[in-house]
């Protein structure tokens, strides 16, 4: 009996332990990545020669597993990207690395993807997108207490306020990121905050704090680290150029003239940083035409060749300067051309403070007699911006509450499901203690119990008869899932593809009666759609579940879409009347889905049997349903003619999956209506 009880207390043991020994370890990276990330990192060498190492790491990375060495590892190879200026790659890598550690529940990375994400949206000035990125980064890397990290994240929230010129949130966020480096002695990271800091009170115009700051960022350079040489010099030369700059906004171009010189003789801009050449050339020729030197129009010349050669949005602030400098000199005609070239390029870019900066200039250059014109565009102008900084930060404001909302009902959700763990593994462990018990006390008294023997085994037979019939029963299902599955792709290749071929066929069968080059030439888009078939019979085939309607998409484009497909080059008319109330955002893919699969159906009936010549589309909403109308001219047909194909019975068994009502009322000569009435459950 003591050695039972030694066994119990064994297996209670081992069961006991909440640690889990990992004996397995990822494999590190071969040594040949290793050569190549130091490839990468080293800025003296050329783009296309570290462009051609990242590529060679992200082909090894997206054969290896994921594992949090391939996790890490994509992070490092978008940050390499940013810093040869593929933004499209560094988007591409960053969104990798989020995926994964979503899918692996790696938290850490997670976090730290939603700060690139963030830096990218930033980058390409979409404020929400890098507003929700960066805010969903910083809120879960102060819970894992990655400060590097969470600094960056607040650094681009504090950007992205001061852009809307929320100056008091800006503020908040990179004091935060300062409270978070007060103890650490990374320099670099304390340079970007030094740097956000400075170019906040130089905006809100305390320029003693911005000068300040600035030059603390300057200071900082001087204690970078090794592996942080490689941004020393391209760092300095941005603090040189920003105090530059802040001089010459206060009209102290002499006490500027210095800094743009050291600047220029740090000489790396050019190589590492283009964008910020350009903005160098052009202000300094600004400051020099200011204290009457020479060079002012090589430099200004020189600034735009770099613009062109980068493709850059940021032109126009050269073109602004020129426009200034020319407005100085009393020559009002190129004034007015450049401040006319860099309103049109800031509108195109949606650059809406440098746009208004344009239109002052305009107004003050115009020979023509449109000031008035200009002033008033100005003035709207200045009107929207204001409005625009108003709902932005109504709208930052509300993801801040919506994701701190989240991260509670996620923290609590963790905490509930903690405590159903812990509970499942405590009756887990009762569990096996009671029948290790029951089995001791089976064996202690086997040979008394001979004749249970008989029992337990007629038992042991029922389970396996159970189990057997559970199988058969799990196999039924699967085959009812197979049949459920071949009728739905039935109605898919019925409804989709075969509707489209048949559209396609009968618009391309004019090419039997006329083979004119105009006739061909309209055909030529209906082969394209041959492709399109050939896609969604692949994904078909690939059993994906392609979400055609996302919110991104505006159904009503969808179904207008759908008309053009179908009708293609024959002489049918559409209407289509929308309500502009019904928001289809609320409305499930799955209903928009069948609704569309509906009116495809349906159109593709009218000009197939109609012979019509107009379709009117009607979507209405009442305070319970969607009303959805598809009516056209055609012969009509009588109710009491019983259709025998399959198209009617879809139509009426995917209207049956959203709970909808068809209808369809029909008179010989009269045309048809066909109703969808969708009741509202959202």
């Amino acid at each position: 009996m003591k050695k039972y009880l030694f066994f119990l207390l064994t297996i209670f043991v081992l069961f006991s332990c909440k640690e889990e020994i990992n004996i397995s370890k990822e494999p590190p990276l071969p040594k040949e990545v290793d050569s190549l990330f130091k490839v990468a990192y080293n800025n003296s060498l050329t783009l296309d020669t570290r462009e051609a190492a990242i590529n060679n790491i992200e082909n090894y990375l997206n054969q290896r597993q994921n594992d949090s060495t391939k996790r890490r590892n994509y992070l490092k190879v978008a940050n390499r990207y940013f810093s040869i200026n593929d933004y499209n790659s560094y988007y591409e890598s960053a969104k990798i690395a989020n995926e994964l550690a979503i899918k692996a529940q790696d938290t850490f990375i997670t976090a730290r993807s939603y700060m690139y994400l963030g830096k990218y949206f930033l980058h390409l000035n979409k404020k929400d997108s890098a507003f929700y990125y960066s805010y969903k980064a910083s809120t879960l890397l102060s819970i894992i207490k990655d400060t590097k990290t969470q600094r960056s994240a607040l650094l681009n929230l504090s950007i992205i306020l001061r852009s809307v010129k929320d100056y008091t949130k800006s503020e908040k966020y990179v004091i935060e990121a300062l409270e978070v480096l007060e103890s650490d002695n990374d320099y670099l990271s304390k340079y970007g905050v030094y740097n956000t800091l400075g170019k906040l009170f130089a905006e809100t115009r305390k320029y003693d704090l911005a000068y300040n700051y600035h030059n603390k960022a300057l200071n900082v350079t001087d204690y970078f680290n090794e592996k942080q040489k490689t941004y020393q010099l391209r760092l300095k030369a941005q603090s040189l150029l920003n105090i530059a700059i802040l001089k010459m906004e206060q009209g102290l171009y002499k006490e500027a003239e210095p800094y743009f010189e050291q600047t220029d003789n740090i000489g790396v801009l050019s190589k590492q940083n283009p964008f910020n050449y350009a903005y160098l050339l052009e202000n300094w020729a600004y400051n020099r035409h200011k204290l009457k030197k020479n060079k002012v129009m090589p430099l200004f010349n020189k600034a735009l060749r770099v613009h062109d050669s980068l493709n850059s949005p940021s032109r126009s602030t050269g073109e602004l300067l020129l426009a200034k400098y020319y407005k100085d000199i009393k020559n009002n005609d190129s004034a007015f051309y450049f401040a006319q070239k860099a309103y049109y390029t800031t509108k195109k870019n949606g650059q809406l403070g440098e746009e208004l900066k344009a239109l002052h200039l305009m107004a003050q250059t115009d020979s023509l007699t449109k000031t008035r014109q200009w002033y008033e565009t100005y003035l709207t102008l200045q009107d929207s911006i204001t409005l625009n900084e108003r709902n932005q930060q109504e709208k930052f404001a509300l993801i801040e509450f919506n994701t701190e909302n989240l991260i509670k009902e996620k923290q609590s959700a963790e905490k509930q499901r903690d405590k159903a763990d812990k509970g499942f593994w405590i009756a887990t462990l009762l569990s096996v203690l009671i029948l290790l018990i029951s089995l001791m006390v089976y064996i202690n008294r086997a040979r008394k119990l001979k004749n249970k023997e008989l029992l337990l085994a007629q038992k042991e037979l029922e389970a396996n008869e159970s189990l057997y019939n559970l199988m058969l029963e799990e196999q039924f299902k699967i085959e009812q899932g197979k049949h459920f599955e071949k009728k739905r792709m039935s109605q898919e290749l019925h409804d989709g593809i075969l509707g489209k071929l048949s559209g396609i066929r009968l618009n391309l069968f004019v090419l039997n009666k006329r083979k004119d080059a105009e006739t061909v030439e309209k055909c030529l888009p209906y082969i394209k759609s041959l492709q399109d078939v050939e896609k969604e019979i692949r994904a078909i085939s690939h059993n994906l579940s392609e979400d055609l309607f996302s919110d991104q998409v505006n159904f009503t484009k969808m179904i207008s879409g759908l008309f053009e497909n179908i009708t293609g080059d024959s002489k049918l008319k559409l209407n289509l009347y929308f309500d502009e109330f019904i928001d289809w955002k609320v409305v499930s893919n799955s209903t928009k889905i069948e609704v569309y699969r509906i009116l495809q159906e349906g159109l593709h009936n009218i000009k197939k049997h109609a012979k019509a010549n107009t379709v009117i589309v009607k979507m209405a909403q009442t305070e319970t349903q969607i009303v959805i109308e598809l009516i056209d001219n055609g012969v009509g047909f009588s109710n009491t003619t019983k259709s025998k194909g399959i198209g009617l019975k879809n139509m009426k068994e995917r209207a049956g999956k959203i709970n909808a009502e068809l209808n369809i009322e029909s008179q010989p000569k009269l045309g048809t209506t066909l109703s969808i009435s969708i009741p509202k459950t959202f």
